[in-house]
């Protein structure tokens, strides 16, 4: 069975500084993409209260695989903000993010990210180092209500999800195109900014002009949702010395390729992905890694 390409649509959210529509975004963009969910053109992941732990833990589930993020919360230039808890948050800091993404350019398909959040033009430069093709960020705060309202148009213009019965035919939307139809819909649904609820961390700004947040930066305006699917024996599995090393050099990535072989059919090592995900007061790295290479040298 062939394994298609993932999009991850993770969202964070604040009881202390709520986000009303966050939840009507993760169901508008998820219904948006369904199509290509049913006919295996995507994998459809989205998360609500996404904490740090479970973003490397996704990008390890899934690695080789993610082809398109988006974000939605609250952050800003240096960061998005993620939860700890429902009822706590962190900051997660840009440099990491992008460090994270990197291997998921270098070594895998991701093609574009969606920072739907405040003030996030910031972090584009390191997107754009690390290598993503086409990235919508925006330039100021964000107003809730028009964040979900960018993002219903720009998903549905770019899936055609208006149209499911021709969604896949010559030709399809591009992202060029899809954010071109976004702005023209926000431009004609409000004329003046006044903030209620927005999407960053400063929220003292009530009034701003009439130019509209989102910035598209791309390298390919002609980007459609047609993706490459991946194939479960298209690439060479790691062989046991492989993975043995990557133990020493890449731990996520050997996680992740013993991940791949085993699946999550092996108790014992669901045990180790859980321990090296929460990581208890008492871990050891080095101890770890020891355990492991028994695991690989013995179970594998």
């Amino acid at each position: 069975m062939t394994k298609p390409p993932v999009a991850l649509i993770l969202f964070s959210n604040d009881l202390d500084n709520y986000l009303p529509n966050i939840e009507t975004e993760r169901k508008i963009i998820e219904e948006a993409l369904e199509h290509y969910d049913d006919s295996n053109r995507l994998k459809v992941i989205t998360r609500t209260s996404i904490s740090i732990d479970e973003l490397f833990r996704l990008f390890n589930r899934y690695s080789g695989r993610i082809v398109l993020l988006h974000f939605a919360g609250h952050a800003d230039g240096q960061g998005l903000q993620f939860n700890q808890t429902i009822a706590n948050t962190i900051t997660g800091k840009a440099e990491g993010i992008a460090k994270l993404i990197k291997r998921e350019v270098e070594n895998g398909i991701l093609k574009f990210v969606f920072l739907n959040g405040c003030s996030t033009l910031e972090q584009v430069k390191g997107l754009k180092d690390v290598g993503v093709s086409s990235i919508i960020a925006t330039n100021y705060p964000i107003n809730d209500s028009e964040a979900i309202q960018f993002a219903k148009q720009f998903y549905r213009t770019w899936a055609k999800s208006d149209d499911t019965v021709t969604a896949f035919d010559e030709p399809l939307t591009t992202i060029q195109q899809a954010f071109n139809t976004a702005i023209a819909y926000l431009k004609t649904l409000y004329t003046v900014r006044i903030t209620d609820k927005t999407r960053g961390f400063v929220f003292n700004i009530v009034e701003f002009d009439t130019k509209l947040a989102w910035e598209l930066f791309t390298e390919k305006p002609n980007l459609t949702l047609k993706f490459d699917i991946v194939e479960p024996n298209s690439q060479k599995k790691m062989t046991k010395e492989e993975i043995l090393k990557l133990i020493r050099t890449n731990l996520p990535k050997a996680l992740a390729s013993i991940d791949e072989i085993l699946g999550d059919e092996n108790a014992t090592f669901n045990d180790y992905k859980r321990e090296f995900l929460n990581k208890p007061y008492n871990f050891s790295l080095d101890e770890f890694r020891s355990r492991l290479k028994l695991f690989v040298k013995w179970e594998m």
